[in-house]
């Protein structure tokens, strides 16, 4: 489900092959005999990705789940004649198409230990594109004069204070993000993403629906107001949260219906850009109720750790990303409380509130079954200035918008303070909420603000104490100190 208020999803393309498959998730045994070492990881991750494991304290050690899958494995699957679409390293498994003799006989390999199903029926297929991107952008003008340069926008960047982040020159250079979402509509030929492509801070794009690199095309209305929020720059109208960032952008959503393939095609995606080293994600998603009701969730399964892509947003903590995601937009429905994987006890979920701070009637609440405070923080999700695939500069409601601009900030701060872990960032983003010493299950800890998050920053440095834990105010609960769940499936 994409986190956007009152707006109905847009039907993809559907799978051209008329095959009577589904897809599947085939859980392997080990990783024995793999030819990949740990001695020797830049053979599976980038040395950016090393760094962000080993450059902060404490450095995070490379695991057995870091390791990719046994290829001779991966071979003896494609054997029985499924189609493979993605191996996953961290729950170990493979992705594949198949008739249900061919999953029969893959079940019966000694390789494997379980099956999960994907999709109620065939799902999308992989597709070629010939797409050849524009490469004549021309270089505009990003300072920020005054306030008047942010124009609609002006409401959400002061909320949190990054006009504050922004004045002191932290704009997210050199983070990067990564945004998981439907796709970006269009997103290469407006002007208001022209400052991105002009300086290279597209620095990759991959849709995981159809295994191609094509992420521009219709469909992604959606993405594309999401990633304004964020990257935008069009001085007097929008500018978003981190316009200096770089950015990767994965079409992981599909529109046309709704199934666990959507969870693995998160997997994936926050796999691959755990590897190209990125800092933060943005999933303006979440995932409750599916085609096929025996699959979908209960509100006993929002424990931190049921759904596949919650273990997934926790283990990309656990290598030292932070995952921004959106609480959802059931507050005012049957459902009323946060989504997978806003669940995930080590990420930030987040909440909508309007242009004076308050609670959005539709931001999905907390708290998690096992009694978490979510969502985490809050920002401005009613009324959020984006740029549309037309290149309208307009305004938009839901937990979509308050999670990038949330998003944006993140990356600011972390830039301002990189010597920073995750969970420090989180704990002093969260310190800083204006209801921090009492946290709720509408907006957790509250509006965040940048200012106070570095005014805290400066007084905990101030007092030259070692940190021990979590500095959390008013009972909240400690997120996880990046633990990895040491089983596979």
């Amino acid at each position: 489900v994409l986190w956007i208020c009152g707006t109905q999803a847009v039907l993809l393309a559907q799978n051209s092959k008329d095959k009577q498959t589904k897809k599947y998730f085939v859980f392997l045994k080990d990783k024995e005999g793999t030819p990949y070492s740990l001695d020797n990881p830049l053979s599976f991750l980038s040395q950016r990705a090393l760094d962000r494991r080993v450059n902060r304290e404490p450095a995070i050690d490379i695991s057995l789940r870091d390791l990719p899958v046994n290829p001779d494995y991966v071979a003896q699957i494609k054997a029985t004649g499924a189609e493979v679409w993605y191996a996953s390293k961290w729950f170990n498994a493979v992705m594949v198409s198949a008739e249900q003799a061919t999953l029969d006989q893959i079940s019966a390999l000694p390789i494997v230990t379980r099956v999960q199903t994907l999709t109620e029926k065939s799902g999308t297929a992989k597709k070629t594109y010939n797409y050849v991107p524009n490469t004549t952008y021309d270089a505009i003008n990003t300072t920020i004069s005054s306030p008047d340069d942010y124009g609609q926008s002006l409401n959400q960047v002061t909320q949190i204070g990054v006009d504050e982040a922004h004045k002191q020159g932290y704009r997210g250079k050199g983070m990067y993000i990564a945004v998981f979402d439907s796709g970006f509509e269009k997103a290469d030929k407006l002007l208001c993403f022209q400052h991105l492509f002009a300086n290279n801070q597209i620095l990759g794009t991959y849709n995981f629906l159809e295994n191609n690199e094509y992420v521009f095309g219709n469909g992604g209305e959606h993405g594309t107001m999401v990633l304004s929020t964020m990257a935008a720059f069009l001085k007097g109208k929008l500018i978003g949260t981190a316009p200096d960032a770089s950015y990767f952008l994965f079409k992981t959503e599909d529109t046309g219906s709704e199934n666990p393939v959507e969870e693995v095609h998160w997997i994936m995606a926050a796999e691959r850009a755990d590897s190209a080293g990125v800092d933060v994600i943005n999933s303006s998603l979440g995932y409750t109720d599916y085609d096929d009701k025996s699959m979908s969730y209960t509100y006993n399964d929002l424990n931190g750790n049921t759904a596949l892509i919650t273990r997934a947003a926790d283990i990309a903590a656990g290598v030292g990303m932070i995952v921004v995601s959106s609480a959802g937009n059931e507050g005012g429905g049957k459902w009323q409380y946060v989504s997978t994987p806003a669940d995930a006890d080590s990420i930030i979920s987040v909440g909508a509130v309007d242009k004076n701070g308050k609670y959005v009637y539709f931001s999905s609440t907390g708290n998690t079954a096992d009694g978490r405070v979510k969502p985490n923080l809050a920002a401005k999700g009613m009324g959020s200035t984006v740029c549309s695939p037309g290149g309208d500069i307009t305004s938009s409601s839901g937990t979509s918008f308050s999670s990038p601009i949330l998003c944006g900030m993140v990356a600011d701060f972390w830039q301002a303070n990189p010597k920073l872990n995750n969970m420090q960032v989180i704990d002093y983003l969260q310190q800083s909420g204006n209801q921090a010493d009492k946290p709720d299950s509408l907006l957790g800890f509250g509006i965040p603000h940048f200012g106070k998050a570095m005014e805290i920053v400066n007084q905990t440095n101030g007092k030259k104490k070692k940190r021990t834990g979590s500095l959390l105010q008013g009972g909240g609960t400690v997120p996880h100190k990046r633990k990895l769940d040491k089983s596979f499936s």
